[in-house]
C-alpha cells in the first residue's frame, strides 16, 4: 500500500520514514509470547497439477472468513536503514473488509482499508497530510493511480483468500523443495504483471505459503528483457490458533521503493464472533482522521513546485 504514496508523488520512502519517525527504535523491554505451533505439512505429492495445488490451497483458505489481530507488533524500515517499531490491529473478513491500524504514544500514524466499495490510507506524517480514498468502479482511472499493486495486497499475503480455479496458471518447481504458482494479474492502467505464489512440497510447512510477490517484466534494450518484483511477502512462521493455521511472522516490501514491513500478528483470532456476526462493520468505515480527504480518481500528480489539486469525499 506504501505504492500509493508514491504514485500520488508522496513518495513511499519518505512516508514509510515520516511513519518510522513516530515510532521507537528496538531495545529492552520487548514482550515476549509463546512461540506459535508450526504447521503441519498438508501436501500429499511434491509434483501436484497446477488444479490440484490450486484446489489444495482454497481448501485451506476456505475455513478462514475474517482474522483479527489486536496486538499486532510492527517493524518498518526504508533501503536496509534503521528499523523501528510500532503497536497496532489488523482486522480481515472476507472477501474485501480490512483495516490496519498503526499507533505510537496512542497516536495513530496509519491508517489503511477497505471494504467492499472503495478503499483509504492515511498516514500522519505525510507531506501533504491527507487521507487517500478511491472506489473500486473508479480505480485505475485517475492519472495518479498506483501502476501495479492492488488495493487487497496486504491481505493477500495473509494466505486466506482463496483463489480463482478459472484462471490460467503455471508451475515451475524450484528444486526439491518448493514449487512456483504463477499467474496472469490485470492492473489498473493495464501493464503485465503476474503473481508468483511459492509454495513448499518438503519440510515442516510443506503444503503451506512461503512466499507471494508481484513482479512485471522490464525491457532491458537490444530484445532483453528482465523481471522486476514490485511486491513481495515472505511467511517466515506460522501459528496454531484453534485448530486454523495462520500467519505468524510475515515481511511485506516494496521492490520499487525499498520499504519493508515486518509484522508479528500476536493476540490473533480466527472467525472472531465479532467479525462473523458483523458487530464491527463501523471498522471497515473510511475514518474521520481531521485531515483533508483526496479522491484518487480525481486527482493529478503535481509537476514539480505546483499545488496539490485536492478531490472532495
Amino acid at each position: 500500500m506504501f505504492a500509493f504514496c508514491r504514485a500520488i508523488g508522496i513518495g513511499a520512502g519518505v512516508a514509510l520514514g515520516m511513519l518510522a519517525a513516530a515510532g521507537c527504535s528496538n531495545g529492552p523491554g520487548a514482550r515476549f509470547y509463546p512461540k506459535p505451533e508450526p504447521a503441519a505439512p498438508h501436501l500429499t505429492s511434491t509434483a501436484p497439477s497446477s488444479a490440484e495445488l490450486v484446489a489444495h490451497l482454497n481448501q485451506q483458505a476456505q475455513t478462514v472468513k475474517a482474522l483479527e489481530a489486536q496486538d499486532l507488533s510492527i517493524k518498518a524500515s526504508q533501503g536496509g536503514l534503521n528499523e523501528y517499531s510500532l503497536k497496532g490491529m489488523l482486522l480481515y473478513q472476507k472477501p474485501r473488509n480490512f483495516r490496519l491500524v498503526a499507533e505510537a504514544l496512542r497516536k495513530t500514524e496509519a491508517d489503511f482499508g477497505s471494504n467492499d466499495n472503495e478503499f483509504w490510507f492515511f498516514i500522519n506524517r505525510s507531506e501533504p497530510r491527507a487521507l487517500y480514498h478511491c472506489s473500486y468502479s473508479d480505480y485505475g482511472k485517475g492519472s495518479a493511480s498506483p501502476l501495479s499493486v492492488q488495493p487487497e495486497w496486504v491481505a493477500d499475503a495473509l494466505c486466506v483468500q482463496e483463489l480463482n480455479p478459472h484462471d490460467q496458471y503455471q508451475l515451475r518447481p524450484l528444486g526439491n523443495q518448493a514449487i512456483e504458482l504463477i499467474s496472469p494479474m490485470p492492473s489498473p492502467q493495464g501493464q503485465p504483471i503476474y503473481k508468483v505464489i511459492v509454495v513448499a512440497t518438503r519440510g515442516p510447512n510443506a503444503g503451506r505459503i512461503l512466499m507471494q510477490k508481484l513482479v512485471q517484466k522490464v525491457s532491458q534494450g537490444k530484445g532483453r528483457d528482465d523481471w522486476q518484483e514490485l511486491w513481495v511477502a515472505e511467511i517466515h512462521e506460522y501459528q496454531s490458533v484453534q485448530g486454523f493455521v495462520v500467519p505468524y511472522r510475515m515481511t511485506l516490501r516494496s521492490g520499487i521503493d525499498k520499504t519493508t514491513l515486518k509484522l508479528t500478528l500476536d493476540g490473533c483470532q480466527v472467525n472472531p464472533p465479532s467479525l462473523m456476526t458483523n458487530q464491527t462493520m463501523n471498522s471497515f468505515v473510511r475514518p474521520t482522521v481531521g485531515a483533508p480527504e483526496i479522491d484518487l480518481a480525481r486527482y493529478n500528480v503535481p509537476s514539480q513546485g505546483t499545488s496539490h489539486s485536492r478531490g472532495s469525499r
